[in-house]
This record gives structure tokens, C-alpha cells and sequence, in this order.
């Protein structure tokens, strides 16, 4: 039997982890992530904060490289990213919703 031990290290940025200060890449990631965050919590839509985040990660300097190099790549990640979630949480919504009616299709039937 293999037995398996991670540590698990917290990479937002309002933790401070001493791995941000060392790895700029990883640095720029978090925030880039924080960006998207504060511009939902602003009002902003998802694509508006996604291509913010992404601007501001330009004129920062932060992922320059990789966003030159990949930015229509990471855009569609992070579209269908945010998508699945939506759509798990539709989903979830929509089975709910068929529960209820299932159930009051039998109450009825019963009744």
C-alpha cells in the first residue's frame, strides 16, 4: 500500500504564502485571479472582469509573456471555467425542479 502526504498551500493573495514573493509568475497569477474577483464583487459581468483582470495584468506587467503568448487560450480556460460552474449549478437547479414536480405527479395521482 502507497501512502500519500501533500501540503497543501493557500496561493490567493490575501494570504500572503512566502511562495507569492519568491515565484513572480505564480504572484501574477494570484492577482490576476484577485482581479476577476474584485470586478464580480464591483457589478461587473464575468467577460468584463476576465478581459479587465486581463488589461490590468498588461499595464502591470504581470504575465506579460505568458498572456502574449497564450491570452486567447487562458480567456476561453477561464470562459469555460466560469461556464461549468453555471452550468452545474443549472443543472443542479433543473433536477431540483424535477424532483418537485415528480413528486407532486405522484401527490396528486395518490390523492
Amino acid at each position: 500500500m502507497l501512502e500519500l502526504s501533500v501540503k497543501v498551500i493557500n496561493i490567493n493573495l490575501p494570504s500572503n504564502h512566502p511562495i507569492l514573493k519568491k515565484w513572480g509568475p505564480l504572484y501574477g497569477y494570484s492577482w490576476f485571479i484577485q482581479q476577476i474577483k474584485n470586478y464580480l464583487i464591483q457589478g461587473k459581468s464575468r467577460d468584463e472582469a476576465i478581459i479587465s483582470a486581463m488589461s490590468d495584468c498588461e499595464q502591470k506587467g504581470f504575465l506579460a509573456e505568458f498572456l502574449r503568448e497564450h491570452g486567447t487560450e487562458a480567456v476561453n480556460m477561464l470562459f469555460t471555467e466560469f461556464d461549468m460552474e453555471d452550468a452545474l449549478e443549472v443543472r443542479y437547479e433543473e433536477g431540483r425542479n424535477e424532483g418537485i414536480r415528480a413528486f407532486i405527479l405522484d401527490y396528486l395521482e395518490d390523492g
